[in-house]
């Protein structure tokens, strides 16, 4: 059965399709300015492009790694006790996994003369990828992707999306700034504090929430991150071409693999043992820093992040090994 439609239901046709596309296009407009306009839990990202590309204020030391490199290295207790107290900058940031810090790479100045890769070895046994919101973040922060990145990290068609795709995916920014801010109001943690310092960013400071966390343990022992571990070929890939071009610009690479709580029990010690020697065994050529197993229980603020005596055990493994 065919419609006939009038020439008044036609118009209202036409005008709802144009207040669409209108409403679409006004989107598009508003979301990027509104992303970089609020707080978020990714500004972080906005603060590591321009301290590596402001040349005036250069570190000598660089952390990179996600919230657990955040609140697991004090860059400040760094410069204070390594013999030559050298500027210490902690550029990790929420969700940066090894694959994102990567992308940061090239841009890191001449005068640094060593770059501390924090890395939780779990995750080199799932394909390489980024997450959407530190993806968007990137994009909204204006990331630009170098020839010589391209070739380290295999990620040019996750961040090569149509402009569009990012608003769509950064739609809930105004939510986002409003929780910031009520974080910031209501929190015993100040989120400005992890967003804007370039030496210790830690999140967790208060004490911990023991009834949270026995949650957190319980959720955290439902997977087991090293059944069957084995390290992806392009993981081994990605980490020995860093190695080769940090190399060759003369600057020292290390491998910081990030401890693990005891309290997670969902793999046994043999499975655990088992992809920290396979680890090893793999980038035996670049400089490890073993803090796997450094933490007890009481060093951890929730199920996987460090609190500050477990920030102090993992920055004084880094300064024995320097």
């Amino acid at each position: 059965m065919i419609m006939n439609l009038s020439v008044q239901q036609i118009r209202y046709i036409i005008s709802f399709i144009l207040f669409l596309l209108a409403f679409m296009v006004l989107l598009n407009i508003v979301t990027p300015v509104l992303f970089k306009a609020l707080p978020n839990d990714y500004m972080r990202t906005k603060l590591i492009i321009q301290t590596l590309k402001d040349t005036s204020e250069v570190a000598e030391v660089i952390i990179l790694g996600n919230s657990r490199g955040m609140n697991g290295v004090n860059g400040y207790m760094l410069e204070k006790e390594l013999s030559d107290h050298p500027k210490v900058y902690n550029l990790t940031s929420t969700g940066q996994q090894l694959s994102e810090s990567a992308l940061y790479y090239t841009m890191i100045p001449t005068e640094v003369k060593t770059v501390i890769q924090c890395i939780d070895i779990d995750l080199l046994s799932k394909p390489i990828d980024i997450k959407t919101s530190n993806s968007v973040a990137l994009h909204m922060y204006r990331y630009e992707m170098d020839n010589k990145t391209e070739e380290i990290v295999p990620l040019k068609k996750t961040l090569d999306k149509p402009f569009f795709i990012y608003n769509y995916e950064a739609r809930n920014c105004l939510f986002a700034g409003l929780s910031y801010f009520l974080r910031k109001m209501l929190d015993d943690d100040d989120p400005d504090v992890f967003a804007l310092d370039l030496r210790y960013p830690s999140s967790h400071k208060s004490l911990r929430n023991d009834i949270i966390y026995k949650q957190e343990i319980e959720e955290k022992n439902k997977n087991n991150m090293f059944a069957l571990y084995t390290i992806l070929p392009e993981w081994k890939k990605l980490i020995d071409t860093s190695y080769i071009y940090f190399k060759q610009r003369n600057i020292r690479y290390c491998l910081l693999i990030m401890p693990y709580n005891p309290d997670i029990i969902s793999s046994t010690n043999e499975e655990k043992e088992y992809a920290l020697s396979l680890f090893k065994k793999q980038f035996n050529d670049i400089f490890l820093i073993d803090c796997f197993n450094l933490l007890r229980p009481e060093d951890f603020y929730d199920a996987i992040h460090p609190n500050n005596s477990g920030a102090e055990k993992i920055t004084d493994m880094v300064i024995k090994s320097f």
